[in-house]
């Protein structure tokens, strides 16, 4: 998954990329350290339809654990 990448706009709108090709496109919201996004339509990437997130940020890393699973992803903020 080291294609994958995720963008997020000040309009509660994101995008999920994989090998940079659109996946889904998500609306999202943020409560505390919960993020919950949820996708347009089905997909073949990413987790599903809707998932919430535990999010932690150390400079330029942002950790999001999966809530209900043991599942967690680090990504990387773009020079861009």
């Amino acid at each position: 998954w080291k294609l994958d990448k995720m963008t997020f706009g000040r309009d509660d709108r994101g995008r999920y990329y994989r090998n940079d090709a659109v996946c889904f496109e998500f609306s999202y919201t943020v409560q505390g350290d919960v993020l919950t996004e949820t996708a347009d339509s089905s997909h073949a990437c990413g987790s599903g339809v809707t998932a919430s997130y535990q999010i932690s940020i150390a400079k330029n890393s942002l950790t999001m654990k999966y809530l209900g699973t043991p599942y967690e992803s680090r990504w990387e903020k773009s020079p861009e």
